[in-house]
C-alpha cells in the first residue's frame, strides 16, 4: 500500500510540472499576443452589412504598422482558404509581418466567405468587401501616414482570385456611393 501511495505522489508531481510548464507557455504566448496586438476595423461600422440575410461574419481589416516606417506604400493582404475560410495564420499574418519588416504598412482583410444561407447575393460579397477595404484605406491614408496612390493588394489562393477579380472588375461595384474602390 505504501508503494502505491508513493507512486501516486510521483505521478502527481509530474502532472503538476506538466501543468505548470503548459501554463507558463500559455502566459508567454498571451504576453506576446497582447504585446503585438493590432488595431481591428469593422468595414461596416454602422452594422448594415451589405448582402447579409442573417447574422453573418463581420468583415474586418487588421492594421499592421511597421516599427520603422521606410515607405509610404500600403498593402491590403487577402488570405486564401478555398472560399471556405481564411488561412490567416499561415498566409496573411506572415505576409503582413514580412511587409512590416520592410517598413511597409499592411492591412489584413477578413473578407466574408460566400454562403447562400447567410447572404442575398453571395457572388458579390467577397468583391464588395475588398472594394470596401480599398475605399477605407484610401479614405484614411493620412491617419496611417501612407500614400493613397501607392496602395497595393495581394492575395493567396482564393484571396489571390479575389485580388484579380478586384483588379479586373474595378468598374463593377455594389457599394452605395462608391468611389475610390480600385
Amino acid at each position: 500500500m505504501r508503494m502505491v501511495l508513493s507512486l501516486h505522489k510521483i505521478q502527481d508531481g509530474k502532472i503538476q510540472k506538466f501543468i505548470m510548464k503548459k501554463l507558463f507557455l500559455l502566459f508567454i504566448y498571451l504576453g506576446c499576443y497582447i504585446g503585438y496586438s493590432q488595431k481591428t476595423i469593422e468595414l461596416y461600422p454602422t452594422g448594415q452589412i451589405l448582402f447579409a440575410k442573417t447574422d453573418t461574419e463581420i468583415p474586418q481589416l487588421t492594421v499592421f504598422e511597421p516599427k520603422e516606417k521606410k515607405s509610404d506604400v500600403v498593402v491590403i493582404v487577402c488570405s486564401g482558404g478555398s472560399y471556405g475560410g481564411r488561412a490567416n495564420d499561415v498566409e496573411g499574418l506572415p505576409a503582413c509581418k514580412m511587409l512590416n519588416d520592410n517598413g511597409i504598412t499592411a492591412f489584413l482583410l477578413d473578407y466574408r466567405v460566400p454562403n447562400s444561407s447567410k447572404m442575398e447575393n453571395k457572388k458579390f460579397v467577397p468583391l464588395t468587401d475588398v472594394q470596401k477595404a480599398i475605399q477605407y484605406v484610401r479614405a484614411h491614408a493620412e491617419d496611417y501616414d501612407v500614400n493613397p496612390d501607392k496602395l497595393g493588394i495581394m492575395g493567396f489562393s482564393a484571396g489571390g482570385h479575389l485580388v484579380t477579380t478586384a483588379g479586373t472588375h474595378f468598374d463593377t461595384t455594389k457599394l452605395p456611393g462608391a468611389q475610390k474602390t480600385n
